[in-house]
């Protein structure tokens, strides 16, 4: 089962982080990161841990191709998860897609992955996060269930509703656009001004 306890110091830590200077942010996704990663390597050794990705929330499809894309387990591209999918079952875990979030569809993953809740732009008629989700969402995550949210920057990402969500927890996403990148030249994005701290 999961250490609740060490679980929740890093949940504090995280929650006090998002009133931090931008330059702590980094700091701040790495926690998460860690989060993720220790809920998922401390679920019953017996059960092969289940590790489910949102494609309800996020549900993006390809204007080229017409096929579902953007933070998909499917997904090659950069736009994609499978690399992380490839680490996830390289650990020994189960890799799935997760639609409506039901007590039911939870009940079978140990953690849940929630990325990028669709706007208007990205999708025509977006399912937003409604209080039955975010209920049921709660519930889960009481009963022991490690849950990741992931946003994106603004105007990319839906936040009204996913802060409905995040506020169960202490917490909110700032609709705000940090290291902006023109194309392709990912350098752009990225964080030099990093903290002190033995992570770095």
């Amino acid at each position: 089962m999961v250490d609740s306890s060490v679980m929740f110091h890093i949940f504090e830590i995280l929650k006090h982080m998002t009133a931090m200077k931008k330059q702590t942010q980094i700091l701040r996704n790495i926690l998460l990161t860690a989060l993720i990663v220790f809920g998922f390597i401390t679920c019953d050794s017996v059960a092969q841990p289940v590790v489910g990705l949102d494609n309800w929330f996020n549900n993006e499809t390809n204007a080229k191709t017409n096929k579902p894309f953007h933070y998909l387990w499917s997904d090659t591209e950069n736009s994609g998860y499978s690399r992380w999918g490839e680490i996830f079952t390289a650990k020994g875990a189960q890799i799935v897609t997760i639609g409506k979030p039901t007590a039911t569809v939870l009940s079978k993953i140990n953690v849940y992955i929630l990325v990028d809740p669709d706007t208007t732009t990205e999708t025509p008629y977006p399912n937003y996060l409604s209080a039955a989700d975010i209920k049921t969402i709660k519930g889960w995550v009481k009963k022991g269930g490690v849950l990741a949210v992931l946003a994106n920057d603004a105007p990319n990402c839906e936040f009204t509703h996913m802060n409905q969500l995040m506020k169960e927890f202490g917490m909110s996403f700032n609709h705000v656009t940090l290291h902006p990148v023109t194309g392709t030249n990912f350098e752009m994005g990225a964080c030099t001004n990093l903290p002190e701290h033995p992570l770095f």
